[in-house]
Formats: structure tokens, C-alpha cells, sequence
């Protein structure tokens, strides 16, 4: 009887520790939905805000936040804009070279930093950039890298998965107060 006990809560145990396996990674397939990690803020009567926050790290292990982000109602037409802010110190970003962005097929886009005239508050610090990725956002179809420029001609890695990939596409299709992911064609030379 003890023998049949064990062997039926030995099998109850492996059963449901699969189980258990099952839905944490189906749980992992839902929840990295695009638009599960966009939030959307109400910044005035009729003008929305639309991110898609996350903290990535450099080759070095060092945190940046990085932030798409689509301001949409205002009277200029709506763009998608990508802040990477590096840790205060560590960091002086060359703000008069492009962010270079890397494909998984090794392709590379260059994207402008905006102008300091489109500010509304204060200048970023030396640890802070802004670029406009309205032109590439769409083209983009898998995980890649971002090559930051630095004073001193070098440049941070960053790494940065798929799912923040579609996190940025869905941004970008964002309007009013849908947002739908984007099916993406892959870029082009």
C-alpha cells in the first residue's frame, strides 16, 4: 500500500511540475506580446503619449534606459523618437554623430540625432540622445544592436531582443487609442 502511495504522488509530482513547465513558457509566448509593454498617458485634450520603456544593457554590463516613444494629436505630424539615456558619469555620447543601428543580417542603418532645436525643456546631458527612427521603424523585423557613438570615437553595443523590436513597431502604429502590432517588411541596403 505505502509502495502504491509513493509511486502515485511521485507520478502527481512529475505531472504537475509539467504542467507547470507548459503553462510558464506558454505564459512567456502571451505575455511578450508588443502590446502588452506599450503604456499609453493622456498628456492633453486630444494628444496622447505612447512608450515602450525598457532597460538594456551594454557589452559592458552597464544599464541603459531606452525609450520609443510617439507624441500623436499634437500639430505636427506624428514621428517615432527613441531616447537612450547611459548612467550620468560613465558616458558622454557624440551628439553630432548618428546612431548606428545593426541587424541580425548584419545590414546597418544610420539614424539622425534630433536637433536641439526641437527641445521643448532642457538639454539632454552628455549621457542622453535622441534619435528620430520614424524613417526605419517599420523596416524592422528581428532583434538587433545599437552602436551608440562616444566622445573619443568609440562606440557602446547595446543589445536589443525582438520583443522590443515589436514593442517600437507597435508605437509607430499607434493612434488615438488603438495600437496594433505591425508586420514588418525587412530592411533594405
Amino acid at each position: 500500500m505505502r509502495v502504491w502511495i509513493r509511486r502515485n504522488l511521485l507520478l502527481l509530482l512529475m505531472i504537475s511540475t509539467l504542467v507547470l513547465l507548459l503553462l510558464t513558457n506558454m505564459g512567456n509566448g502571451i505575455s511578450s506580446s508588443a502590446i502588452a509593454d506599450v503604456s499609453m498617458t493622456r498628456e492633453a485634450q486630444g494628444q496622447m503619449l505612447y512608450q515602450s520603456r525598457q532597460h538594456l544593457l551594454d557589452q559592458q554590463g552597464n544599464d541603459w534606459l531606452v525609450v520609443a516613444s510617439k507624441h500623436v494629436g499634437i500639430a505636427s505630424p506624428p514621428k517615432i523618437d527613441l531616447m537612450l539615456a547611459g548612467c550620468p558619469g560613465f558616458v558622454d555620447i557624440d551628439h553630432s554623430l548618428p546612431l548606428t543601428l545593426v541587424t541580425s543580417q548584419g545590414k546597418t542603418v544610420k539614424v539622425k540625432n534630433l536637433p536641439e532645436s526641437l527641445y521643448t525643456e532642457l538639454l539632454p546631458g552628455p549621457n542622453v540622445a535622441q534619435y528620430n527612427l520614424q524613417p526605419v521603424v517599420p523596416k524592422l523585423d528581428a532583434a538587433l544592436y545599437l552602436l551608440i557613438p562616444t566622445k573619443g570615437m568609440k562606440f557602446i553595443k547595446v543589445e536589443v531582443p525582438t520583443q522590443v523590436v515589436q514593442e517600437w513597431q507597435t508605437v509607430a502604429t499607434c493612434a488615438d487609442i488603438l495600437c496594433e502590432p505591425l508586420a514588418a517588411p525587412a530592411l533594405s541596403h
